[in-house]
C-alpha cells in the first residue's frame, strides 16, 4: 500500500470508527500536532476530518509528519499500529487527502543510494532512518515519565517522614507541654514584674546584670531539650505579640495550680 493510500485509509477510518484515534507529529521538529484525537473531535474543531488534516498539516506547511494509530480503550489508549510516515514534499502543493496513488518509475536509477552504499545493510539503514523520530519521541516520553516517577517517590518519602514525625510529635507533645509549664511561672513573673523564689547562683549573678528571674530562666532552658525550649520561645513570642495570649496563659497556669488565682 502506498503512503497516499494509507493516508486515505486512516482518514476514512477516522470518519467511520468512533474509537479510532491518531497521534500526529511533525517528524522534522518532533512536535506534536495532536494526540489521541478522534474523528468526531476533528469534525467538531474543523468541520470535517478532511478539513482538519488540511488545516493542521497542508495549510501549516508541514512537509513531513508521522501518524501513530491508537484505539480508545476505556479511559486509556492502545497503540494498534506502528508509526506511519508521510512526506508531502513531492505532492505538488495539493491538499493531502484523497490523492491518487503515485505512479512509480520502474526504470533503474544509476544514482540509486542502494548501489552507492556498497556493502552496508540497506534495509537496516532504512529502518533505523525511518524509525529514528519515533524512537526519539518514545525516549522523550520515557524521560518525562521517569521524572514524574521520581517526583512521586520523593512526595511519598516526604509524606512518610511527615507521618512518622506527626506520630512522634503527638507522643511527645504532652510531656513537652508539661515540662514547658514548669517554667511558665517564671515567664508570668517576668511579664508581671515579680520575681519568684530561685536558687542563688553567685557566679552567674556576678557575671551578668540580668534580673534574677531571667538568670533562672536561662539556667532552666540550658538544662532542657530543644523541643521544650521551642515551646518556651513561642510562649514568649505570644506574650509579646498576641493580644490576649498572656491572659490565656495565666488562666492555664491557674488551672494547673502553678500560680495562685488572684
Amino acid at each position: 500500500m502506498s503512503p497516499q493510500q494509507k493516508l486515505n485509509e486512516i482518514i476514512t477510518k477516522l470518519k467511520t470508527d468512533q474509537y479510532y484515534a491518531v497521534q500526529i507529529f511533525d517528524s522534522d521538529t518532533l512536535t506534536n500536532i495532536c494526540n489521541n484525537m478522534l474523528g468526531a473531535e476533528m469534525e467538531a474543531e474543523a468541520g470535517s476530518v478532511d478539513k482538519y488534516f488540511d488545516e493542521k498539516i497542508y495549510h501549516a506547511n508541514i512537509k513531513k509528519f508521522g501518524i501513530k494509530i491508537k484505539r480508545k480503550n476505556g479511559s486509556g489508549w492502545k497503540v494498534v499500529e506502528p508509526v506511519h510516515y508521510f512526506n508531502l514534499s513531492k505532492n505538488n502543493n495539493q491538499p493531502m487527502h484523497n490523492q491518487p496513488a503515485p505512479v512509480h518509475n520502474t526504470q533503474p536509477n544509476p544514482f540509486d543510494m542502494g548501489q552507492l552504499m556498497g556493502g552496508l545493510n540497506i534495509p537496516d539503514v532504512l529502518y533505523k532512518t525511518q524509525h529514528y523520530p519515533t524512537l526519539l519521541l518514545e525516549n522523550q516520553d520515557l524521560k518525562v515519565e521517569n521524572k514524574e516517577l521520581k517526583k512521586t517517590v520523593a512526595d511519598l518519602e516526604r509524606e512518610a517522614l511527615k507521618k512518622e514525625f506527626d506520630i512522634n510529635q503527638k507522643a511527645n507533645n504532652g510531656d513537652m507541654w508539661l515540662k514547658a509549664l514548669d517554667y511558665a511561672p517564671a515567664l508570668m513573673a517576668a511579664m508581671k514584674g515579680s520575681v519568684p523564689a530561685i536558687e542563688s547562683d553567685a557566679g552567674l549573678a556576678s557575671a551578668s546584670n540580668l534580673s534574677a528571674v531571667k538568670q533562672q530562666l536561662i539556667q532552666e532552658v540550658q538544662g532542657t531539650s530543644d523541643g521544650v525550649s521551642s515551646y518556651i520561645l513561642l510562649a514568649l513570642k505570644g506574650i509579646n505579640t498576641k493580644e490576649g495570649f498572656g491572659e490565656a496563659l495565666e488562666q492555664l497556669l491557674v488551672n494547673h495550680n502553678l500560680i495562685p488565682n488572684t
